[in-house]
């Protein structure tokens, strides 16, 4: 009788024992009881994978444990950490409890994830801006300023946007008496609509040696086109000397005028009386004409008649 007694006093002590469950027993006073992530919050702003805890910059163990439900000590212990306790950013914890870890974990990012921007505003794209038609133009590229011709020579040039590629060439004398005349069109693809092209004449002029003219290329339209280039016709010429380098030797007079062409236009004067290397001699309306380049090779030649010389050497 005392046994069966003794048998129901012990049972009725361990009913009146409450049993707490671990995870309450471990869990902080005041926090909810069990693992889990209660989201981000101030130091604890990471992303979690599977039971993995992926540290941002300012995260501290104390909020981190706090976000899961665990004291701060079992996570740094879980993952190895000594004191103090301190966490990188870029670090990957183990939440012991979260979850199950996931068959193939993803590596950390070398740099916390920024977050990400909103999508930009569109620019609105302003409408093309119209392509100006091509300028009219025109260019005599043969002969060159101050050439010496003979009586029928080549004319040819460059020209764009001409109305149905037509070029009319002519040449004149210099008080522009019309000596000759002739039409032709631009060679080139489109050049009928507005392309550009290269063209072509010859031309022959019955004029006096040494007579200075005016060769003009223009076209006919609305707004006409022109390029013109002084020359001096040389038909009747007594004829051109090349001399060598160094060959003949002239002495130029000082103040005496020098010359674009034989006959042209005054392009300065001589400053002393040295010498100078001719290039070439022409013989216009018996007077001798010398090509110089004052200023060397890298100057526009020049041309000195013998009345602006004082001495010829023998070579010439």
């Amino acid at each position: 009788m005392k046994r069966m007694m003794l048998i129901a006093a012990i049972v009725m002590v361990m009913a009146a024992i409450t049993v707490v469950p671990a995870a309450a027993q471990d869990a902080p006073c005041g926090w909810c009881a069990g693992v889990y992530d209660r989201g981000p919050r101030p130091h604890a702003m990471g992303t979690t994978w599977g039971n993995l805890y992926y540290v941002v910059r300012g995260d501290t163990l104390f909020s981190i444990g706090q976000r899961f439900g665990l004291y701060w000590p079992v996570i740094a212990q879980a993952n190895g950490i000594s004191s103090p306790p301190t966490t990188q950013a870029g670090q990957c914890l183990i939440i012991p409890g979260l979850g199950a870890m996931p068959p193939r974990p993803i590596p950390p990012p070398p740099h916390p994830p920024a977050p990400w921007p909103p999508p930009p505003i569109p620019t609105p794209i302003p409408p093309p801006t119209p392509i100006p038609p091509a300028t009219s133009a025109i260019r005599i590229d043969n002969p060159l300023p101050g050439a010496i011709l003979p009586a029928t020579f080549l004319v040819s040039g460059w020209g764009r946007n001409l109305f149905e590629g037509n070029v009319v060439v002519r040449a004149y004398t210099a008080q522009r008496v019309l000596l000759a005349e002739k039409a032709t069109v631009l060679q080139g693809p489109n050049v009928g609509t507005g392309g550009e092209g290269t063209w072509s004449v010859q031309l022959t002029v019955n004029a006096p040696p040494g007579a200075q003219g005016i060769i003009e290329a223009s076209s006919p339209q609305p707004t006409p086109v022109l390029a013109t280039v002084r020359v001096v016709y040389g038909s009747g010429s007594s004829g051109t000397i090349i001399y060598p380098p160094g060959r003949c030797q002239i002495q130029a007079a000082v103040g005496k005028p020098i010359y674009n062409a034989p006959n042209g236009q005054v392009i300065g004067v001589f400053s002393s009386n040295g010498w100078f290397n001719a290039l070439e001699r022409q013989t216009i309306s018996g007077m001798n004409w010398y090509k110089i380049q004052p200023g060397g090779s890298a100057t526009p030649p020049a041309w000195a008649p013998t009345s602006s010389l004082t001495a010829v050497g023998s070579g010439c």
